[in-house]
Formats: structure tokens, sequence, C-alpha cells
């Protein structure tokens, strides 16, 4: 009981039990799986129907399952369907329980492009559990971007392109212009 009345014993107990509790809590989240949300981006004329990748993945463990809520400009898409998806009006539910030994997932979402303009399919929300049923932590998120062209502007392009392969085919033959076909 002598040891006990030392002032320094009521600091040291006490900063002991406290350094002993926080190690325990980051030793738990330490393991934590770390995972990362990205898209391929996707170029569209009005009316077509563009597929967008989402791709989700980890470099330190096996993906077991996802909640994945996405949202977009209903204005200027569609949402079609897609890989495990479902929705529209401007969210998309993506779910997947895969049971799987696997650190890599693709999912295909479907759109159809509605008008000229930029659109942006962007990560809501999202739980993502690792096969020992842990959460995972985010290490990046991206966002998927589909830049749509209207009509008019993609047949213009490709007028373009034609003319710039004629002239690029043209070439000087003895002083003369010659055609290349």
């Amino acid at each position: 009981m002598k040891y006990l009345k030392k002032p320094n014993v009521n600091i040291v107990i006490p900063s002991f039990i406290l350094t002993l509790i926080f190690s325990i809590v980051v030793a738990f989240n330490a393991f934590a799986m770390g995972i990362s949300i990205s898209f391929a981006d996707v170029n569209a004329t009005v009316g077509d129907e563009v597929n967008l990748i989402m791709s989700l993945s980890s470099t330190d463990g096996n993906i077991d399952s996802a909640n994945i809520m996405l949202s977009y400009d209903d204005s200027i898409l569609d949402f079609v369907g897609g890989t495990n998806a479902q929705g529209g009006a401007g969210s998309i539910k993506v779910t997947s329980n895969t049971g799987s030994s696997s650190n890599n997932q693709n999912y295909s979402l479907k759109f159809k492009a509605k008008k000229a303009g930029d659109a942006t399919v962007v990560v809501s929300t999202w739980e993502v559990y690792d096969t020992n049923s842990k959460m995972a932590t985010m290490q990046s998120q991206g966002s998927g971007r589909i830049k749509i062209k209207s009509a008019d502007q993609a047949s213009s392009e490709e007028s373009t392109v034609e003319k710039n392969k004629e002239v690029a085919t043209t070439v000087a033959v003895d002083k003369k212009d010659a055609l290349l076909s």
C-alpha cells in the first residue's frame, strides 16, 4: 500500500491502461482491408446506349460483399441495367455477395444518353466487407464520366476526319499532286 500512495503511481497506472486500450483498438483497425472504386470514362452520342465499367479492387484482401449506392444526373442519362445493379431516377444500388476469394470485381452499368453534355456517376455511399466480415477502408474513390455529343457534333467531327484523311494522303510527285488510294 505504501507504493500506491506515491504520486507517480497515480499517473503511471492510468496511463498504462489507456495505452493498452488504445493499442488494442489500433491493432483491430490496422488489419482492415483497403479498397479502391474506379470507373472507365466513356464517350457517346445522344441516343446511344453506353456501358460504364465500375471496378472494385483491393490489394490487401479478398472482397466478400459490397453495397454501393451511386448517383447520376437523370436529365442526361437513363439507367438501363447492369451487373448486380438496380435503380433509376438518379440513383443506382450495386450489390454483391460473392463469397469467393476475389480481390477485384467489375460491374457493367448501362445507360442511354438522353441529351448532349457531361454526365458524372459518383459514389454516394458504400459498404464493402472482406471474407472475415470486416468492413473495408476506402483508399481511393473515383467517379465515372460520360461525355455525350449531339448527333450533329458527331457527324461534323466524322466529316472533318474524312477531310483530314484526304489531305494527309495527297503527296507531291515530280512537282505534281497525286492522291494515294
